[in-house]
């Protein structure tokens, strides 16, 4: 993985803003959604994709709002991850 992907923090604001800025679509996700496995893994690579896409294609240089959709898709690929862990138990 990208060592600039692993180094994306981003303030208790950001956070905050991020938070609320998606808010909806994250608890859509993280709620008692039912969603076939094949779906689940579909979403965890789809959010990997796209969090390496950005990096790679801003070579270092990210801006809060990169970050924050960074954190966005890394955010609904650990609920993605939960919720196969939670299938398979």
């Amino acid at each position: 993985m990208n060592k600039v992907l692993k180094k994306v923090e981003l303030s208790d604001m950001h956070k905050d803003c991020l938070r609320d800025f998606l808010k909806v679509e994250v608890s859509a996700y993280s709620g008692e959604m039912k969603m076939p496995v094949y779906q689940w893994q579909d979403l965890q690579e789809h959010c990997k994709r796209e969090a390496q896409k950005i990096v790679d294609f801003h070579h270092n240089k990210l801006n809060d709002n990169l970050k924050s959709w960074i954190a966005y898709y890394k955010t609904l690929e650990r609920i993605c991850k939960f919720k196969l862990r939670k299938v398979a138990q």
